[in-house]
């Protein structure tokens, strides 16, 4: 019933702030109150807290002890440590693309190095460094805790550090259960903290509880309309479910708001080719995509086009331009090239491939011993698995690949399994053992989308990508592509 407006100038060292209280249904001002301040940390947080003090006074609102707390003390001095730590905020907001996620780390060490005691960017950074393990950056979880220790013992009562801890529950260690209860607790503190409730809906979906999933992605975005995070968070769920008309609505809205948005990119991009099978509009997407998007995301999504329309010298040249963002790229880069060489029917081009794409996953499963947190350990077997298949081992294909099912199974994470799933089909379906891929693929039509597959499982790529040339025209698999009730989400 009410609206905020405000306008912010800045000149030199001093800042000029407007702001008005409006009643919105008759268009009738609450309160108004005029800012002309020199530029520093500390002014900037009394503008705030005056603000907030004189807004929850028209509204005759009340501040609870935490939040009287948070208006009344600026959580550092230094205004170049709370520049850097916003910036942080925004590319952690981003994250998705290997530069935001590498940018968003630097940010907030930058605030650091300038207030060592800056407590939320300590917290920031705890999460920032959580990101990079759930990706696959890296495995080592020690630089995201020794942030993360530090972000407690200065301000442990914090919302910020409540949800740093959530972060690293979730993204360094995959405890659901503990992320879950950490975001409660801010949502407690705060309840329409839009960042605790989108980590809500983060767990829900990992736990298969999509409606939950759902209505937490949709109460983000009324939250915070603006925010291209949320709309691609809510168009994941929705292409991860398999319903791609309302997965691509979202996506684009994203756009809008972030024309360059690594992440609402990737998941349009594979909505339209792998969701719709519209290879025309891949091409022309991939075509216009502005300058800044990350270039592993045109160079995959590219690859995967040209594999589909069978040109293999253009998919292979867009794979070897590919950069390598996270460990599993590396192998999985050498499996496109072996499976490309083999629908071509170079079987010893393929071959050649396979063997160093299994060399390069037997070399990280032997040098890291760490938990397998959002399938990443499994990943390499997965690769590991489709080498071997290329290679002819169907024994031991079979047997890593079923290794990746075990170690990402879908009772512990729903968003994550069919990723592994999907692995043991290829491999199966590499192998020729038709009966055992037509039961998989069957069971797994039902389960959703794998993210971040070596070959998602669409009704499109089975009837585009030619790795099922040899199954396509198997009876049960046609009749599995011309019934839809075979493809919904259970």
């Amino acid at each position: 019933r009410t609206l905020l407006e405000g306008q912010v100038q800045r000149a030199g060292n001093h800042v000029h702030v407007n702001v008005q209280l409006v009643d919105a249904e008759h268009d009738r001002q609450l309160w108004a109150q005029s800012y002309d301040r020199e530029l520093t940390a500390e002014n900037v947080f009394a503008i705030q807290g005056d603000i907030a003090q004189n807004v929850a006074q028209a509204l005759q609102a009340s501040f609870t002890k935490t939040e009287e707390a948070a208006v009344e003390k600026a959580p550092t001095s230094n205004l170049a440590a709370l520049d850097w730590y916003h910036r942080g905020k925004e590319l952690f907001a981003l994250r998705g693309g290997a530069f935001k996620d590498t940018a968003a780390v630097r940010a907030f060490e930058q605030a650091i190095t300038f207030d060592s005691n800056f407590a939320e960017a300590w917290a920031g950074l705890a999460a920032a460094r959580a990101w990079q393990v759930r990706d696959g950056f890296t495995t080592d979880t020690l630089p995201a805790r020794v942030a993360l220790d530090r972000a407690v013992a200065l301000a442990p009562s914090s919302a910020q550090t409540e949800i740093a801890q959530a972060y690293y529950a979730y993204y360094a260690q995959g405890d659901y259960a503990s992320a879950l209860q950490h975001f409660k607790a801010v949502g407690v503190q705060r309840p329409g903290d839009a960042e605790a409730i989108q980590g809500v809906g983060y767990i829900a979906r990992r736990r298969g509880q999509w409606e939950d999933a759902l209505a937490a992605e949709r109460r983000v975005i009324v939250l915070d309309p603006r925010d291209p995070g949320a709309l691609y968070d809510l168009g994941d769920t929705y292409a991860s479910l398999r319903q791609y008309d309302r997965a691509e609505e979202l996506e684009r809205r994203a756009l809008i708001l972030d024309p360059t948005n690594d992440g609402a990119t990737s998941f349009l991009v594979a909505v339209v080719l792998f969701g719709r099978g519209d290879t025309a509009a891949t091409r022309s997407l991939l075509t216009t995509l502005p300058t800044g998007v990350s270039p592993f995301i045109v160079q995959y999504g590219t690859a995967m086009l040209e594999r589909v329309e069978r040109h293999f010298d253009a998919s292979d040249s867009a794979v070897d331009r590919m950069p390598v963002q996270r460990l599993i790229d590396r192998p999985n880069r050498l499996l496109l090239l072996a499976l490309n060489a083999r629908a071509e029917g170079s079987a010893v081009r393929a071959v050649r491939y396979a063997d160093s794409a299994a060399a390069t996953a037997r070399a990280f499963l032997a040098s890291s011993a760490s938990a397998d947190v959002f399938g990443n350990r499994a990943d390499f077997y997965t690769a590991l698995g489709v080498a071997e298949a290329i290679q002819g081992k169907a024994e031991d294909a079979v047997r890593d690949g079923e290794r990746a099912v075990q170690l990402n199974p879908a009772s512990r994470d729903a968003l994550e399994a069919p990723r592994s799933e999907e692995g043991l089909i290829l491999i199966h379906v590499l192998l020729g053992h038709r009966d055992e891929a037509v039961r998989l693929i069957t069971e797994q039509a039902h389960h959703p989308v794998g993210s971040a597959s070596i070959m998602p499982l669409t009704r499109a790529s089975i009837r585009l990508d030619p790795v099922f040339d040899g199954i396509r025209d198997d009876p049960r698999i046609q009749a599995l592509l011309k019934n839809d009730q075979a493809w919904v989400v259970k």
